[in-house]
């Protein structure tokens, strides 16, 4: 109570335990009170940029929190860096590019040969140039290592070169070959080498390299991971399937091997992912006893994240014979959700894929949108990442299709052409949704194509 009113109220705030929604109402207060504060300016932005899509607040919200910030401290390369991610999701690319420059300049430390690289890939997608040359990415590399190396819940996103990608650029592609680089020239340690699976698999995924990427993320099977890391081939293999990407058989066998390597876990959020996705596996296979077994594992954990993954699953099992009904349960779900916390990505990620599409067949598409904006949030927690990379690139082919019908062709067009250039290794079965999307731009683009309608993977698990 001795401190300026100001510093009283942002210890407050940051001490407070309540939900992610509440949390963000307070910082948006208390910045109407000190709008030139940079602590609060930093705190407002900083949940937003992290995890206000997750909870159905759109990343444009932030954007004049950080630009208002990057005025008062100028030099301060943590908030150049978080102002040029944020202009790369929604902003425009040569002002990300501006920032990331920034960013570099006032950057100290390891960080300053990993923000000057991603500084020249900017400006290269921006120009039309060539990419930075090999030795940029190799000192990014070793950038990457000091700090993951210190912290070692940090290294699986080395396999990200440091910063989940997003689709805004030129997708998945360039940083897998750089990878491959990385793996030849051995600029990583052993150990890091090896957690760069985490990155490598999810972004194989992501592009439409179903069967490889979970190839790749087996390899994380191993206690020496975190849980959330372990059951990454689980995931994947269990999302792949359900969109149609992937056997369901083989997606099977993963997900019984995992459930076989990682044992008995504790109770919490990696145990919930992880009965979900067994129970998917029961509804993908029609098997009845195989989700009721599930849901009653779920429920064997008292707290309202596992009892609301419970419900999650036992409507996707509802789904097949009363979509309409399902769909309403799911949506009272998520916005339980959006409203109290408790986010589970991959219940979260097939839930919100259902209600998007239902919300645009019953006419009202530009609602969808808001369950569909997660993939915008700078995520930095593997569990959330795995589930984001992998799913990004088809949720910006249901966004492009939700904006279109919505009558806003150039969010429709800016969605669509991020599918493409991330999901740029389509499998066969998504072959005619990759079509279907270059109709749909051609047409928004003003060319003679004409679009057809929308062919959704995994409408029918």
């Amino acid at each position: 109570d001795r401190l300026p009113e100001r510093d009283r109220v942002w210890v407050e705030i940051s001490e407070r335990n309540i939900p992610v929604q509440e949390k963000m109402e307070a910082w948006e207060d208390a910045n109407r009170r000190f709008p030139d504060y940079p602590p609060i300016l930093m705190a407002a932005a900083d949940l937003i940029i992290h995890n206000g899509p997750l909870y159905g607040v759109p990343l444009e919200k932030a954007l004049p929190l950080i630009d208002r910030l990057a005025e008062l401290t100028p030099n301060n390369a943590d908030v150049r860096f978080h102002q040029s991610v944020t202009k790369s999701m929604v902003g425009a690319p040569s002002d990300a590019a501006d920032a990331m420059e920034r960013a570099a300049e006032h950057a100290t430390g390891e960080w300053f040969p990993v923000f000057h690289w991603y500084a020249g890939v900017m400006r290269a997608s921006v120009t039309g140039g060539p990419q930075p040359a090999a030795p940029g990415f190799l000192a990014a590399a070793k950038g990457i290592q000091a700090f993951a190396g210190t912290n070692p819940a940090l290294s699986v996103f080395s396999g990200f070169l440091g910063i989940p990608v997003s689709l805004t650029g030129s997708g998945y592609g360039d940083r897998l070959a750089i990878i491959d680089e990385l793996h030849r020239a051995k600029a990583y340690s052993p150990v890091l080498d090896r957690a760069m699976a985490f990155g490598e698999g999810t972004m194989q995924a992501g592009r439409g390299e179903w069967d490889a990427g979970i190839r790749t993320l087996a390899t994380l099977e191993d206690p020496a991971f975190p849980p959330s890391v372990q059951i990454s081939s689980a995931r994947a293999a269990a999302l792949g399937a359900w969109l149609g990407a992937v056997d369901t058989a083989m997606a099977d066998s993963v997900v019984q091997r995992v459930r076989r390597t990682v044992g008995n876990m504790p109770n919490g959020v990696d145990r919930t992912e992880l009965e979900w996705i067994e129970g998917l596996m029961g509804v993908m296979r029609n098997d009845d006893a195989r989700v009721r077994s599930a849901a009653r594992s779920l429920r064997s954990d008292t707290s309202k994240v596992a009892q609301r993954t419970a419900s999650a699953l036992e409507a996707l099992w509802l789904h097949a014979t009363q979509p309409d009904a399902a769909v309403k349960i799911l949506k009272e779900l998520t916005d339980q959700v959006m409203k109290e916390g408790g986010y589970v990505s991959s219940p979260e990620a097939v839930s919100r894929f259902l209600i998007a599409r239902d919300l645009v067949r019953r006419g009202d598409p530009a609602e969808a949108e808001r369950y569909l904006m997660w993939t915008d949030a700078l995520i930095n927690t593997p569990q959330r990442a795995a589930a984001m990379v992998t799913m990004q690139a088809l949720v910006a082919y249901e966004r492009g299709v939700a904006f279109e019908a919505a009558g806003n062709p150039v969010a429709a067009a800016k969605q669509l052409g991020n599918f493409l250039r991330g999901y740029d290794h389509p499998p066969a079965a998504h072959q005619a949704l990759v079509d279907d999307a270059k109709q749909r731009l051609a047409a928004l683009q003003g060319t003679d194509a004409a679009a057809k309608p929308a062919l959704v993977p995994g409408a029918k698990p």
